[in-house]
């Protein structure tokens, strides 16, 4: 094809069979061929054609994707240090193989996905006649119990955090649990974005949340008893200096919980509560994942916060009851009356 020789197993020794898969084989060829562009390609080896693949979406994603690109590109390199064109289904099923034994189902799915994401360049390009990686399979992830704070420890931890360890780290844990942020969004929320008059709470004024976009919350009533007494604790409040002067609260939190005897929670955990609070009192999952920027209408919500509490479950618990009354009117009766 175009001066270049093509070899392949047709995997069987009947010609029938062959003569089909052939057939299909060439058509692959001439369809690949058509749309051939950089078959400079094909001889350069695994992480060239990955810096390629990377430079091509570099401008369309975020910074820490891209740096968790680089950080699977860099562990899969180990495994395929041959050109492009030599890497065969064979080496991916050794590195699936090593990679499943030494790795979480999470890092390992990150990985695959990567590494299908390159091949699907590689073929696009014409680099490769066939992706090799097309079989692969992600590892199934289980999904661990979501613990969050009851409300009794969440009040003995700012207690606790206040009095004996960090004001500030106690100012942090209440502000993520009565808004709902993200470690990094609440971090760099300012004065300015505080709208007490308005009663709205701006998130991500300066691009700093995950998916770079910002976000308007209304100031809750925990939240906004919060905002007042931090405003009112700090007396001059400049529009430009941020709530929390601290970036974490980590080392604060983790002594407090020992010295409580609770599990040791981290900062996204109330997050966690936030959510399940709000799901509690009754607040349909689309809304929260708007407070809480998400773009799927409330379906991570559902998978991922749809837990509740003891204390909710046990309240719930009570209300199923084999003597209760049926609400239940038989329908000839409901025409006689």
């Amino acid at each position: 094809m175009n001066g270049r020789q093509i070899r392949k197993s047709l995997q069987t020794t009947n010609k029938i069979t062959a003569r089909v898969r052939l057939e299909k084989f060439r058509i692959e060829i001439r369809d690949t061929d058509s749309t051939r562009r950089d078959t400079e390609l094909t001889g350069l080896p695994f992480t060239k054609v990955a810096g390629s693949w990377l430079q091509s979406i570099e401008a369309v994603i975020a910074l820490r994707t891209l740096n968790n690109c680089r950080w699977c590109i860099k562990a899969l390199a180990i495994y395929f240090p041959q050109t492009i064109s030599k890497i065969t289904r064979t080496d991916v099923d050794m590195w699936s193989i090593h990679r499943s034994q030494a790795t979480k189902p999470s890092t390992f799915n990150k990985e695959a996905a990567m590494l299908k994401r390159i091949f699907t360049f590689a073929v696009e390009r014409g680099a490769l006649v066939r992706n090799p990686t097309t079989h692969l399979k992600f590892r199934k992830i289980s999904k661990p119990q979501i613990a969050v704070p009851t409300r009794e420890q969440f009040r003995a931890l700012l207690i606790e955090l206040r009095l004996n360890h960090l004001s500030e780290a106690g100012d942090l844990v209440e502000l993520l649990a009565a808004s709902g942020c993200r470690l990094g969004e609440a971090v760099s929320l300012c004065w300015r974005d505080v709208d007490f008059q308005r009663g709205a709470l701006t998130i991500g004024s300066d691009g700093k949340t995950k998916n770079g976009e910002a976000r308007t919350i209304p100031l809750f009533p925990p939240l906004r008893a919060f905002l007042e007494g931090l405003r009112n604790r700090h007396h001059d409040v400049h529009p430009d200096s941020t709530l929390i002067k601290i970036k974490n609260g980590k080392c604060a939190i983790k002594k407090a919980c020992h010295k409580l005897v609770i599990p040791v929670f981290s900062h996204h955990k109330f997050r966690h509560m936030f959510c399940t609070t709000a799901l509690e009192s009754g607040v349909p999952p689309h809304v929260i994942a708007a407070w809480l920027g998400h773009s799927d209408g409330g379906q991570l919500v559902c998978r991922t916060y749809g837990h509740v509490r003891s204390e909710a479950s046990d309240f719930f618990a009570q209300r199923i009851t084999w003597n209760a009354p049926v609400n239940v009117v038989v329908l000839s009766q409901a025409v006689n009356q």
